[in-house]
């Protein structure tokens, strides 16, 4: 009997997910864009949820992209402006001095955020 009952509820779960999963609604805003009526956007309601969509979605991100960037900028423009202390053989550079390890670091740093925004 708790077999056939376990069953049942793994059944219930796996439908009761397919249909929150599978559902044609869409939300308010694309219905909105979609039918053209971009008058209904200046409604008070619409206004109130693009500003909560916007203060809990939208500003952290476009605050967390500019810091990033930011930071992104700051370790190429540093790179460029330390140069290596000297040059060894065939070209190689080696990492003798604090300012040649803070420079690796910074190329380090700049080289995996170009490949994560890749």
């Amino acid at each position: 009997r708790d077999k056939r009952l376990f069953r049942e509820r793994r059944e219930m779960r796996a439908h009761v997910d397919d249909l929150l999963l599978n559902t044609s609604a869409k939300p308010s805003l694309e219905v909105v864009v979609e039918y053209n009526r971009l008058d209904l956007v200046m409604a008070p309601i619409f206004q109130r949820l693009i500003a909560k969509k916007w203060n809990e979605f939208g500003h952290a991100g476009i605050w967390r992209s500019i810091c990033f960037y930011t930071l992104f900028l700051l370790a190429w423009t540093l790179v460029l402006m330390l140069p290596p202390s000297r040059a060894g053989y065939a070209g190689r550079f080696y990492y003798h001095d604090t300012r040649d390890w803070v420079r690796l670091g910074l190329e380090i740093f700049g080289a995996l955020f170009l490949l994560y925004k890749i």
